[in-house]
């Protein structure tokens, strides 16, 4: 929720400052579950990405002729301390977490 929570009010408040000069450029960026696709195990994650993938869709219809443009951009998993390093609480926690993270040898 906080996800989407995050986004609508941040596009709220910078389109404040873009709509009247009638230029400038807002990117969001998708993951996990953005294109509809089952998410698990991170399910409430994918929820908040889908629903994004929605509202960046929707506001570059709504805005098309406003000079605002809005982008949706996926880049794929990227490598962070929360893939490389993860804390897993119990057995079948680190069996599905092994189907995601990238265990790095130091």
């Amino acid at each position: 929720m906080s996800n989407n929570l995050g986004v609508m009010r941040c596009t709220q408040a910078v389109a404040q400052h873009m709509l009247p000069r009638k230029q400038g450029l807002l990117v969001n960026i998708y993951g996990q579950g953005s294109f509809l696709r089952p998410a698990s195990p991170t399910g409430l994650y994918g929820t908040t990405k889908a629903w994004l993938t929605s509202f960046t869709r929707t506001l570059a219809v709504e805005l098309k002729s406003s000079g605002v443009q809005i982008l949706g951009f996926s880049p794929g998993m990227m490598l962070t301390d929360m893939l490389t390093s993860p804390t897993v609480v119990g057995e079948r926690g680190k069996e599905q977490m092994q189907r995601f993270v990238l265990y790095c040898a130091s």
